[in-house]
């Protein structure tokens, strides 16, 4: 799946922030039953661990991920390293790929599924404040049995689901902040 688009009205650090941080993903809905920060690699790479319930008629899927996530201004030497975008204005990456753990085995009540690759690319908008373009490419198998009808039924509209979802969690999640 490969979407893109501009959002306003949000924050492009607070987007950031929504796909990286534990506390951040803790709130989402649907929640995790369990999120683990398995390994801290350094400041912008961990592994993580997380347990998502699944509606019926799937069972729930655990997944165990290498994340790297940074922006281009903070973290200057790093995107030269990875060959990463030169830009004037300041833009996050976000990407993810399973990874496989001996401290993370297989629960016999769980199906591992797998991101080959999850990639966001957030940039924001010179001159507009809260807007932001993003490009984002995942793929996945969530692995085990999984119906046909809701492969049919979920496909073409996963995308939409996905960014609303997404976009209810930010509301969710930093209306509480502003609050405090």
């Amino acid at each position: 799946m490969s979407i893109e688009g501009t959002i306003k009205g949000v924050k492009p650090a607070n987007f950031f922030r929504m796909l990286h941080d534990p506390e951040c993903m803790k709130k989402a809905k649907p929640a995790p039953k369990e999120f683990k920060v398995v390994e801290k690699i350094n400041d912008n790479a961990d592994v993580v661990y997380i347990h998502m319930p699944l509606p019926f008629p799937m069972s729930d899927r655990d997944f165990v991920y290498q994340r790297l996530y940074l922006n281009n201004k903070d973290h200057a030497k790093l995107v030269k390293q990875l060959g990463l975008y030169d830009k004037k204005h300041k833009y996050y990456v976000v990407m993810v790929k399973s990874v496989e753990r001996d401290d993370c085995p297989l629960y016999d009540k769980l199906v591992r599924a797998e991101i080959k690759m999850n990639y966001w690319l957030i940039e924001e908008i010179p001159g507009e404040k809260d807007a932001f373009k993003f490009k984002t490419k995942v793929c996945q198998a969530l692995n085990g049995k999984v119906p046909l009808f809701v492969v049919n039924d979920l496909g073409p509209k996963m995308s939409h689901k996905m960014m609303g979802e997404m976009l209810d969690n930010y509301k969710r999640i930093f209306s509480e902040e502003q609050k405090k």
